[in-house]
């Protein structure tokens, strides 16, 4: 059922918007997106990157609101979007003291 819909939404699909966010995630994000993407649990994900399975749902919640979504499966739409729009936007250079 959830894989029709999927098939059926892919069809109806537009471009994403040119003003869909960028894929501008953390190292952390992005390790974790990844090992969530090949079907890691979250506790196998949280020891693989040896943080604790309510930092991993942390995570995916910050993840969530960042981008607007319910759940899981919107949120790799999102990134699946964002990231097929462009490039990540560049991260703003933290001042310096001395500047």
């Amino acid at each position: 059922m959830l894989t029709a819909l999927f098939d059926h939404l892919w069809k109806v699909a537009g471009r994403p918007a040119p003003d869909a966010p960028s894929a501008s995630l953390t190292d952390r994000e992005r390790a974790l997106i990844t090992l969530l993407a090949r079907r890691h649990t979250d506790a196998s994900a949280a020891a693989t990157l040896r943080i604790s399975v309510r930092s991993v749902t942390n995570l995916v919640r910050r993840l969530m609101d960042r981008y607007g979504v319910e759940n899981r499966f919107q949120l790799g739409l999102a990134l699946g979007a964002a990231l097929k729009s462009g490039p990540p936007a560049p991260r703003p250079e933290s001042p310096t003291a001395n500047s």
